[in-house]
C-alpha cells in the first residue's frame, strides 16, 4: 500500500524517484494518472452491489455510454478472472481474490 501510494503521488518519500510510462511522477502528472486503476478493497468496494455491479459503477465515473461501459465491464472481469463470481457480493469473497 505505501508503495502504490508513492508511485500515485499520494504519499512524499525521502528518498529516490519513481518513474510512471516514462516519466517522473508528480502529484500533478494526471496524464499518468489517466493510465493506471486502483481499487483499494477496504476503501471503494459497496458490500451491497454484486462484483460487476461493483466494477460497472467505478467504471461509469468514467465512460457514459452504456454500450461502451458494459464492453469494458465485460473485458475486467475476464481479465482478473472473476466470471464465475460476477453475481457473488464482495463479503463472500476472500480478499486476495
Amino acid at each position: 500500500t505505501t508503495a502504490i501510494n508513492c508511485m500515485l503521488a499520494l504519499l512524499k518519500y525521502d528518498k529516490g524517484s519513481i518513474r510512471i510510462f516514462g516519466k517522473e511522477m508528480e502529484p500533478d502528472n494526471y496524464e499518468a494518472k489517466r493510465q493506471i486503476g486502483i481499487v483499494q478493497q477496504n476503501v471503494a468496494v459497496f458490500d451491497e452491489f454484486t462484483v460487476y455491479e461493483n466494477i460497472d459503477y467505478f467504471c461509469g465515473l468514467y465512460i457514459n455510454d452504456r454500450k461502451k461501459r458494459k464492453q469494458l465491464v465485460e473485458e475486467a472481469i475476464a481479465f482478473v478472472g472473476l466470471e464465475d463470481y460476477r453475481k457473488i457480493r464482495p463479503k463472500k469473497l476472500s480478499g486476495g481474490l
